[in-house]
């Protein structure tokens, strides 16, 4: 008696995901117009919209992909706008309720 052969199941290799290098545009609301280019042997990452025309450039590492640079861009996008509008609220321009009257 022999035994019954069993058919080995070889494990397949999973492919890397693809990260996008065409991002939406947070100033112009443009579908994938924001194009990425990193010069990692400069270390230097350049970015810009196709349609408006915003550019941005940052230092990055050899392990900064094109996600990084532009959640990067955005995160500042959105100090800079905090900043504005806390600057506003506070600002010795306004004038006070009292004096409206």
């Amino acid at each position: 008696m022999g035994r019954s052969k069993v058919k080995k199941v070889k494990p397949r290799k999973k492919k890397p995901v693809k990260l996008d290098k065409q991002f939406n545009c947070p100033f112009c609301s443009y579908k994938k117009s924001i194009y990425i280019k990193l010069h990692k042997s400069k270390g230097v990452g350049e970015l810009s919209c196709l349609k408006c025309g915003v550019k941005y450039a940052s230092h990055i590492t050899s392990l900064d992909e094109c996600i990084d640079l532009y959640s990067e861009w955005v995160d500042k996008c959105l100090d800079v706008n905090k900043k504005e509008r806390s600057e506003a609220f506070f600002s010795e321009e306004l004038v006070p309720m009292e004096q409206m009257e």
